[in-house]
C-alpha cells in the first residue's frame, strides 16, 4: 500500500481551492459587512477557529481510521462542566485540571473504540449512542445547571494572549503539528491509513486494528474535552449543552477539508483550512444577521454537497486504478 501521496496532488489541488473559496469569501464579507473587516473581529475568528480545529482533528484521525465519532459533543459538554466544578469547587491546579479533563474525554473515547473493535455494531450506532450517555454525564455532574467559573489566571487560557497571538493558538498548533507528525512520519500514522483504506489488507499486513481504533476514538476524547476546557475559560462558563451540534461542523469541516466519509485519505491542514472556512462562514452569517436556524440549514446543505464531491472524486480516483490495471 502506497503512503506516498498522501497529502500530495490531490490534497494540494484541495488546499489551494479552499484557499481560492475563502480568499474570495473574506472579500465578499468584508465589503457587505462593515465589522467583519475589523482587527477585533478577526481576533475572535482566530479565536474561536483554534477550538473548532482541535474538535475538527480528533474527528479527522477518526475519518481516515475509517470511523465516526458522533459523541464529541456529548463529550465536550461532559468535560466542560466537569472542569468547571474542578475550578470552582475544588480549585485545583490548572495543568492537574487539564490532565483530569483529557482523561474524562479519553475515557469516553476508549469507550467508543472498545465497542467499535470488539462487536459489529457500526461506529455511527455506537457513537450516536455514546454522545446520549456523555451528554446526560454532563447533567448529571451539573445537576441541569450551568456552572459559573470566573477564575482570572484560568480565563486567561480562553483569553488571553502572548503579545497578539490568543493563547488557544498555541494549543491548536502545537496539536496540529504533532498529529501531523504522527499521520505522515510514524508506522501509527501509516496503520490509520491503512485501516481506514482496507482493514483486511491492514489486517494481513500485520497492523493491529483494534489498537489502532483504541488510539483514534481516545484522541478524538481527549481534543474534544481539550477544547471544552478552553471553551469553559473562554466563555466564563460550562453548559451541559455547550457542546450541542459540535460533531456537525467538525464533519463539514474534515469533509470540506478532504478528508473522505470512506477513510483512508485525509490531512490536518486541510482539516484547518475546512475548519477555517466553516468559522469564517458562521460568522460572516452572525455579521449579516442571519438567525442560527438558518445557519444550521447552510451547514447541512455544505455537508451534503462535501460529501457529495468526495464520493465523486472517490468514484473518479478507483475508475482510473481499474483502468491502470487493465
Amino acid at each position: 500500500m502506497n503512503f506516498k501521496n498522501i497529502g500530495s496532488n490531490k490534497f494540494l489541488k484541495t488546499h489551494f481551492s479552499l484557499l481560492a473559496v475563502l480568499f474570495v469569501l473574506i472579500v465578499i464579507l468584508t465589503i457587505t459587512c462593515p465589522n467583519f473587516g475589523k482587527v477585533a473581529n478577526f481576533a475572535i475568528i482566530v479565536r474561536q477557529l483554534s477550538l473548532n480545529v482541535l474538535v475538527a482533528m480528533g474527528m479527522t484521525v477518526v475519518l481516515i481510521g475509517g470511523g465516526i465519532d458522533l459523541s464529541v459533543g456529548g463529550v465536550f459538554a461532559a468535560a466542560g462542566i466537569i472542569a468547571g466544578l474542578l475550578m470552582t469547587k475544588l480549585g485545583i491546579p490548572i495543568w492537574l485540571l487539564f490532565v483530569i479533563a483529557m482523561a474524562v474525554g479519553s475515557i469516553f473515547g476508549l469507550a467508543n473504540g472498545v465497542l467499535a473493535s470488539f462487536t459489529n455494531i457500526p461506529p455511527f450506532i455506537i457513537t450516536l449512542g455514546m454522545s446520549y450517555v456523555a451528554s446526560g454525564t454532563a447533567y448529571v455532574f451539573g445537576e441541569g445547571r450551568s456552572v459559573s467559573v470566573i477564575i482570572k489566571p484560568f480565563n486567561n487560557l480562553g483569553n488571553g494572549n502572548v503579545g497578539i497571538i490568543p493563547i488557544p493558538v498555541f494549543f491548536m498548533v502545537t496539536i496540529a503539528v504533532i498529529l501531523g507528525v504522527i499521520l505522515s512520519k510514524t508506522r501509527l500514522g501509516r496503520g490509520i491509513y491503512a485501516t481506514g483504506s482496507n482493514v483486511t489488507a491492514a489486517l494481513y499486513s500485520g497492523i493491529n486494528i483494534r489498537k489502532t481504533r483504541l488510539f483514534v476514538y481516545a484522541v478524538c476524547g481527549m481534543l474534544g474535552a481539550i477544547s471544552a476546557t478552553l471553551n469553559t475559560a473562554k466563555v466564563f462558563v460550562a453548559q451541559p449543552d455547550a457542546g450541542a451540534g459540535s460533531e456537525i461542523d467538525a464533519i463539514a469541516a474534515v469533509v470540506i477539508g478532504g478528508t473522505s466519509f470512506e477513510g483512508g485519505k485525509g490531512t490536518i491542514f486541510g482539516t484547518i483550512l475546512g475548519t477555517l472556512l466553516i468559522t469564517v462562514i458562521g460568522n460572516g452569517m452572525n455579521q449579516l444577521g442571519i438567525t442560527y436556524f438558518w445557519q444550521k440549514i447552510v451547514k447541512g446543505i455544505i455537508i451534503v454537497l462535501a460529501v457529495l464531491v468526495d464520493e465523486r472524486m472517490n468514484v473518479r480516483e478507483k475508475r482510473r486504478a481499474m483502468n491502470a490495471g487493465k
